[in-house]
C-alpha cells in the first residue's frame, strides 16, 4: 500500500458504519448518512421541533417548500416552482406571495399588487398631487 494512501486513511477518524466510508469531519459523515438514508441527521436530535428521524420530504411539504442540497438556489417552492438562495426569502414568499393574490389596491383606480411600496410608487407617479396610501383587500391570514 503506498504511504499517502495509507496517511489519508488515518485522517479518516469519522466512519459510516454501514458502508465504512471514511470521512475527516463529523459534519461530512452525517452530509453521506443523509444522502445514504434521505433521513436528516441532526446533532441537536431535532428538525424543526420534529425528531431527527422524520423524514426530510413530510417536514419540508408542511413548509411550503422544497431544499436541494449542493445547489446555489437551493429552496424550491412546492406551489409555483421558483427557486430561492435564502430561506428567509422562500418563508416570505409562500406566506405572502404564492397563490395570494393581490393584497393591495390604488384608491383612485384598479391598480392592485402584492407589495404596499407597488402601490405607494404607483400612486406618486400616476396620480402625482394626491396622498399616496393604499387599500388593504385583505391580510395574510385569510388566503
Amino acid at each position: 500500500m503506498n504511504l499517502d494512501v495509507s496517511n489519508k486513511m488515518l485522517l479518516n477518524e469519522y466512519v459510516c458504519p454501514k458502508c465504512k466510508a471514511g470521512y475527516r469531519r463529523s459534519n461530512d459523515l452525517n452530509r453521506h448518512k443523509y444522502n445514504q438514508n434521505n433521513l436528516k441527521v441532526d446533532l441537536s436530535s431535532t428538525f424543526y421541533g420534529l425528531p431527527a428521524t422524520t423524514e426530510r420530504r413530510t417536514v419540508t411539504v408542511q413548509l411550503g417548500y422544497k431544499y436541494h442540497y449542493n445547489q446555489r438556489k437551493s429552496f424550491e417552492c412546492l406551489k409555483c416552482g421558483t427557486f430561492f438562495t435564502q430561506k428567509t426569502t422562500i418563508t416570505r414568499h409562500v406566506r405572502y406571495f404564492c397563490g395570494r393574490g393581490y393584497r393591495y389596491q390604488c384608491p383612485y383606480c384598479d391598480t392592485k399588487a402584492s407589495c404596499s411600496s407597488n402601490i405607494y410608487r404607483h400612486v406618486r407617479s400616476r396620480h402625482k398631487g394626491l396622498q399616496a396610501h393604499a387599500v388593504k383587500l385583505f391580510t395574510s391570514d385569510e388566503s
